[in-house]
């Protein structure tokens, strides 16, 4: 067995024991009863903000792409076609998308869109330990704000020593036997430590945080209008922290499964049942999914793109040195 497939077991089963624990404790017959049409009208809106959430997250993509930055708009489009497909396809392989997707539409080498996309992880690991840190310090446990505060600088002020490290990278990069591959990590290189030194991280990173706070503030928006118990914003931050983390869990697409049991996990803290919890969770995962694979569907239309053509492109086609474009 290889590694791959152990590690894939391993999710697999903790995936599996999330869903048998979240199932035993549910009754089919309420969690039926639970499904209101008025759980449909309250995702309505929340579905808006989400969507409005993906902007910033646009600009955001726009200033770490380079100078002259890529139209926000083409870095909608690529950033809600990269999470339609990741939506449908396990693993976040789709992220790879993104950069090409850039380089296709607004000409940005390869090179600089993985280091956008690299630091767009990097941000938003910080960011996602940060609210996590927020939602057990207001939910769960105590937690010292200092340490947690120290702790989420530190993440931050790793990205901002690129550049001093940037030439001992570089060398390291020697190391890559293939010449393009050499290349390609010296080019992605270059561009996210020029970010950092330019100071785009800045910008970047409060972006990152308001395009976060969207679909929190939509679920806690969906809350207010669906739960059948008051819940405040600590709440509505802890569902979002424990379900954005099935995410990471890439089993099947869009964390089917996962995510819901997330949502029982949480919200049985607020005294509601795991009928009405799971019935919750499924409406908000499915209003959240609709509208992201939506969206990607009006870009594929809009551009017309097929998905097949595109995976055939991407399998076939090979870096230029020049880092400037691709060759089928």
């Amino acid at each position: 067995m290889t590694v791959k497939t152990g590690i894939f077991l391993l999710r697999a089963g903790f995936a599996a024991a999330l869903l048998a624990a979240a199932a035993w404790a549910v009754d089919p017959a309420k969690l039926w009863q639970s499904l209101t049409p008025a759980l449909i009208v309250a995702v309505i809106p929340t579905a808006v903000i989400t969507l409005l959430g993906t902007l910033p997250l646009a600009m955001r993509l726009s200033v770490l792409a380079g100078k002259p930055p890529p139209s926000v708009f083409v870095c909608w489009k690529a950033l809600v076609l990269t999470s339609a497909l990741n939506s449908m396809i396990p693993g976040r392989v789709a992220e790879l998308v993104k950069p090409v997707f850039l380089n296709e539409h607004a000409q940005v080498p390869l090179g600089a869109g993985f280091a956008a996309l690299f630091l767009e992880r990097v941000l938003d690991v910080a960011i996602l330990f940060g609210l996590a840190l927020a939602a057990a310090g207001m939910t769960f446990v105590h937690c010292d704000w200092k340490l947690a505060g120290s702790v989420f600088a530190g993440l931050l002020g790793l990205v901002g020593l690129l550049p001093l490290f940037e030439a001992r990278l570089q060398k390291l990069g020697g190391l890559i036997p293939l010449k393009r591959a050499r290349a390609f990590y010296a080019d992605s290189l270059s561009h996210a430590a020029a970010t950092v030194r330019g100071g785009r991280i800045v910008p970047a990173f409060l972006l990152g945080v308001a395009g976060w706070l969207a679909p929190i503030a939509g679920a806690y928006l969906f809350l207010r209008l669906a739960s059948p118990v008051p819940i405040g914003f600590a709440g509505a931050l802890s569902l979002f922290v424990v379900t954005a983390f099935s995410f990471l869990i890439p089993v099947l697409p869009a964390g089917i499964g996962v995510y819901e049991a997330g949502a029982v996990f949480v919200l049985q803290f607020y005294a509601i049942s795991p009928e009405q919890a799971l019935a919750l969770g499924m409406v908000l995962h499915t209003g959240n999914t609709l509208t992201v694979v939506l969206g990607g569907g009006f870009v594929m239309i809009r551009d017309h793109i097929g998905i097949g053509a595109f995976v055939r492109r991407l399998k076939a086609s090979k870096y230029d040195l020049a880092g400037s474009k691709w060759h089928g």
